[in-house]
């Protein structure tokens, strides 16, 4: 089975994104959230006990309420731009263009403006797929990425399938 597709900036944007929630910094910025909500929500608890509801605990629940939110996806938000604005100052222009990924009986054939090689199937490490790409990692940072928009329906989810049973196979 052999697909075609093409790697544009925005899709080594979201495998960095992907990389960067699931490894410990990641993790950390996770858990720093929800301190900082249990905080606000100790604050206003707090300012409720103290006064009763006035403007100063109202103040504070609404920003609970905001951070509750608008928090986390401010927090993605501005991820997502500083990983654009280093990936503007690189030359990344290997890793962009026209890619197309072979399955064997050995692994995953691949090809692209770098040259080829070949991805054996105990070296992948997972896939995962969100709404937009399939992300066959070898390891915790490097990923190969099938873009949904470059391959039919039916032929992504054949080649998924078929890599998910090898690999763990």
């Amino acid at each position: 089975m052999q697909i075609s597709t093409e790697i544009e900036q925005r899709d080594l944007e979201r495998l960095f994104d992907l990389v960067n929630r699931s490894n410990s910094s990641g993790r950390f910025w996770s858990v720093m959230y929800w301190w900082a909500l249990a905080l606000l929500a100790i604050m206003v608890a707090v300012r409720t006990i103290d006064g009763g509801i006035g403007p100063s605990s109202i103040t504070w629940f609404v920003l609970l309420l905001a951070w509750l939110f608008l928090g986390r996806r401010f927090s993605q938000w501005l991820l997502r731009r500083i990983i654009s604005r280093d990936l503007n100052n690189q030359d990344i222009s290997a890793h962009l263009g026209s890619q197309t990924l072979e399955l064997n009986d050995d692994g995953i054939g691949y090809s692209d403006a770098t040259g080829n090689g070949l991805i054996s199937w105990s070296t992948i490490k997972r896939v995962d797929t969100d709404d937009e790409h399939t992300f066959i990692f070898v390891s915790d940072v490097s990923a190969l990425i099938v873009p949904h928009r470059c391959v039919s329906q039916q032929a992504l989810k054949s080649f998924t399938l078929a890599v998910r049973k090898r690999a763990a196979a």
